[in-house]
Protein backbone atom coordinates (compact mmCIF):
# COMPACT_ATOMS: atom_id res chain seq x y z
CA UNK A 1 0.00 0.00 0.00
CA UNK A 2 1.17 3.66 -0.91
CA UNK A 3 1.76 6.67 1.17
CA UNK A 4 -0.38 8.19 -0.54
CA UNK A 5 -3.60 5.65 -0.20
CA UNK A 6 -2.34 5.73 4.00
CA UNK A 7 -3.03 9.26 3.58
CA UNK A 8 -6.49 8.99 1.89
CA UNK A 9 -7.57 6.40 4.85
CA UNK A 10 -6.21 8.75 7.48
CA UNK A 11 -8.23 11.35 6.03
CA UNK A 12 -11.43 9.78 5.78
CA UNK A 13 -11.10 8.15 9.33
CA UNK A 14 -9.95 11.72 11.08
CA UNK A 15 -12.71 13.17 9.57
CA UNK A 16 -15.61 10.57 10.78
CA UNK A 17 -14.18 10.63 14.30
CA UNK A 18 -14.52 14.39 14.62
CA UNK A 19 -18.07 14.04 13.82
CA UNK A 20 -18.27 10.92 16.14
CA UNK A 21 -16.39 11.37 19.00
CA UNK A 22 -18.79 13.95 20.50
CA UNK A 23 -21.98 11.19 19.94
CA UNK A 24 -19.90 8.42 21.26
CA UNK A 25 -18.89 10.42 24.76
CA UNK A 26 -22.74 11.03 25.32
CA UNK A 27 -23.31 7.72 25.07
CA UNK A 28 -20.66 6.51 27.45
CA UNK A 29 -20.69 5.36 31.50
CA UNK A 30 -19.14 8.16 33.60
CA UNK A 31 -15.54 7.79 33.81
CA UNK A 32 -14.01 6.80 37.16
CA UNK A 33 -10.86 8.56 39.16
CA UNK A 34 -8.71 6.17 38.12
CA UNK A 35 -5.90 7.24 35.15
CA UNK A 36 -4.64 4.95 32.60
CA UNK A 37 -0.64 4.30 33.79
CA UNK A 38 0.36 4.21 30.44
CA UNK A 39 -0.28 7.27 27.72
CA UNK A 40 -0.71 6.23 24.03
CA UNK A 41 1.87 7.29 21.61
CA UNK A 42 -0.60 7.04 18.75
CA UNK A 43 -3.83 9.25 18.34
CA UNK A 44 -7.36 7.17 17.42
CA UNK A 45 -7.27 7.94 14.29
CA UNK A 46 -3.43 6.21 13.75
CA UNK A 47 -4.86 3.45 15.42
CA UNK A 48 -7.87 3.07 12.92
CA UNK A 49 -5.70 3.55 9.93
CA UNK A 50 -3.79 1.07 11.07
CA UNK A 51 -6.03 -1.37 11.27
CA UNK A 52 -8.31 -0.71 8.59
CA UNK A 53 -4.92 -0.90 6.29
CA UNK A 54 -4.82 -4.16 7.55
CA UNK A 55 -8.00 -5.41 6.46
CA UNK A 56 -7.32 -4.20 2.95
CA UNK A 57 -3.59 -5.60 2.63
CA UNK A 58 -4.86 -9.33 3.62
CA UNK A 59 -1.44 -9.79 6.11
CA UNK A 60 -2.50 -13.20 7.91
CA UNK A 61 -1.66 -11.92 11.34
CA UNK A 62 -1.32 -8.81 12.83
CA UNK A 63 2.01 -8.63 14.52
CA UNK A 64 3.76 -9.20 11.85
CA UNK A 65 2.14 -6.61 9.88
CA UNK A 66 2.54 -3.98 12.35
CA UNK A 67 5.85 -5.21 13.21
CA UNK A 68 6.15 -4.58 8.83
CA UNK A 69 4.05 -0.81 9.61
CA UNK A 70 7.22 -0.12 12.19
CA UNK A 71 9.91 -1.42 10.32
CA UNK A 72 8.66 0.43 6.77
CA UNK A 73 5.88 2.95 7.47
CA UNK A 74 6.36 4.85 10.71
CA UNK A 75 7.91 7.65 9.08
CA UNK A 76 4.65 7.96 7.51
CA UNK A 77 2.89 7.94 10.65
CA UNK A 78 4.13 11.13 12.10
CA UNK A 79 4.26 13.35 8.95
CA UNK A 80 0.37 12.57 8.57
CA UNK A 81 -0.20 13.31 12.50
CA UNK A 82 1.83 16.46 12.22
CA UNK A 83 -0.11 18.16 9.48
Amino acid sequence: MNVSKLVEIYYAVDEFLIKFMPYMESHLLPTSDRKPTRTCSLILSEIMTILIAFHVIGFRNFKLYYIHLQQFHSNDFWQVSKL
